[in-house]
């Protein structure tokens, strides 16, 4: 052996039209361009952090593409679960491992890893690949991932490094059957909100297994008065303690308003306080600008306050701009679908797994 190889670096790939490939690679996958050489008409990207891994495309003239490469891309597992709406909001066909368009990864039993698979405008075979927990079945050869969903519970597996160390990786798969019912709440009740059409597209982009319902009735709660908080309470704060109750977890996308949470929201939370609807609740907090970080931080302590349980992997910072929903209140990025859908299994994936009060 002439020296250890720890990973591939570097791919290369044959394009016919390199502007066109470039802009699939990084507007519609999200790819990071590292650097174009128009002499030679060559583009390459960074895949993860840089200086990890690179991605090169060659133009190679407009003859016709006689040999198409397989390339994998390593990703976290709930984002392998999100890839086929996110693919299909993109406009791009998600693939089964035989090549027929699907909606859910498959899994590769011998590995044991969850893919989905697509093509560039090339023809291009793309996979994004995660492994798995537990033991390879390879007598079951390829399953689709609602299949797998009901194995066992994950075991470690090793880690690259040769220390000898392990680690479970995240898991946000449907190991348990269990629907997640999730209450979404957005804090603006203008009509043409970005945070209530965020949590609109949440119910569409809500991973298998999870059920997302929205809370449309805030502004029918009354200001909080500590005085009418007893046994006859205003019906608008019974229903909203109900609809907390019934359900298994809560997503929130609010707005800042002079560096401080919406004021119907506040006052719908104020109402909880002392009857305990959100204590030790999985809490998702989305939000839909990066310049909003006061009312983000704000409305986290708050809930904190209130005993809830704010899912650090499900709240998240989403830089919406004035295009980021098509005419269909769909997100028209891919990279912004796929946030949102992960965010969505971490908060269930946290909700399944916390400990049986």
């Amino acid at each position: 052996m002439i020296t250890s190889v720890d990973r591939l670096f570097e791919a290369h790939l044959t394009v016919a039209d390199l502007e066109t490939s470039v802009a699939f690679y990084r507007d519609r996958l999200g790819l990071e361009l590292a650097h174009i050489i128009p002499a030679r008409q060559a583009a390459f990207f960074w895949i993860g952090s840089r200086g990890t891994t690179m991605l090169g495309l060659w133009a190679g003239g407009s003859a016709p593409q006689k040999t198409t490469m397989h390339i994998a891309f390593a990703a976290r597992l709930d984002d392998v679960i999100a890839a086929p709406r996110a693919l299909q909001l993109a406009g791009i066909t998600a693939l089964d491992f035989d090549g027929h368009p699907t909606d859910e990864p498959v899994v590769l039993a011998w590995m044991p890893a969850a893919s989905i698979y697509f093509r560039d405008p090339d023809g291009h075979l793309l996979e994004y690949i995660a492994m798995l927990a537990g033991d390879p079945r390879p007598d079951e050869g390829v399953l689709r991932w609602h299949e797998w969903a009901l194995s066992s519970p994950p075991t470690p597996i090793p880690q690259p490094g040769g220390n000898g160390t392990s680690e479970t990786p995240r898991d946000f798969g449907m190991r348990d059957e269990r629907v997640v019912h999730v209450l979404g709440i957005s804090g603006s009740l203008r009509s043409a909100s970005s945070n209530r059409a965020l949590v609109r597209a949440a119910v569409r982009l809500a991973p298998v297994g999870v059920e997302l319902s929205i809370y449309r009735e805030l502004a029918d709660i009354p200001p909080f008065n500590p005085d009418r908080d007893t046994e006859a309470l205003p019906a608008a704060v019974s229903r909203f303690r109900a609809a907390l109750q019934a359900s298994d977890a809560v997503l929130i996308s609010s707005p800042e308003y002079a560096h401080g949470v919406s004021g119907v929201l506040k006052n719908a939370l104020d109402w909880v306080v002392s009857s305990g609807e959100l204590i030790d609740k999985p809490i998702a907090v989305i939000n839909a600008s990066a310049r909003a970080t006061h009312a983000h931080a704000s409305l986290c302590e708050t809930l904190v306050t209130m005993s809830g349980r704010v899912i650090a992997d499900a709240s998240i910072t989403m830089p919406l701009a004035g295009t980021a929903f098509d005419t269909d209140g769909n997100l028209s990025e891919a990279y912004l679908s796929t946030s949102l859908t992960s965010a969505i299994a971490a908060l269930a994936h946290a909700t399944r797994t916390r400990p049986a009060s």
